[in-house]
């Protein structure tokens, strides 16, 4: 069923979501220097799943795709002044 269920996300995604009926849903949550967003689709017309693996309970399929950005943050180090930006690089 896994490789099944694949094959049509991919195939959906490819497409748009244009074949099925979808609902989504999108959060956004910042913790710790990072963002991460994370969408939610669900795809409701698989009754050609359910069939083909004789799950009678089965009425959906969900698809969470999760972006996570980590925010940048410079840190001073002191010097001398005299050394160059390669040569520090190698010492810190």
């Amino acid at each position: 069923m896994r490789e099944d269920a694949d094959l049509f996300a991919d195939e959906q995604v490819a497409r748009g979501f244009a074949d099925t009926a979808v609902t989504r849903t999108q959060t956004i949550d910042g913790e710790h220097g990072r963002i991460e967003t994370r969408t939610v689709t669900v795809m409701h017309d698989i009754d050609w799943l359910r069939q083909r693996h004789d799950w009678p309970g089965l009425t959906a399929l969900a698809m969470v795709e999760s972006v996570r950005e980590i925010a940048s943050k410079a840190h001073p180090f002191p010097g001398d002044g005299r050394s160059c930006a390669r040569a520090r690089a190698v010492a810190i």
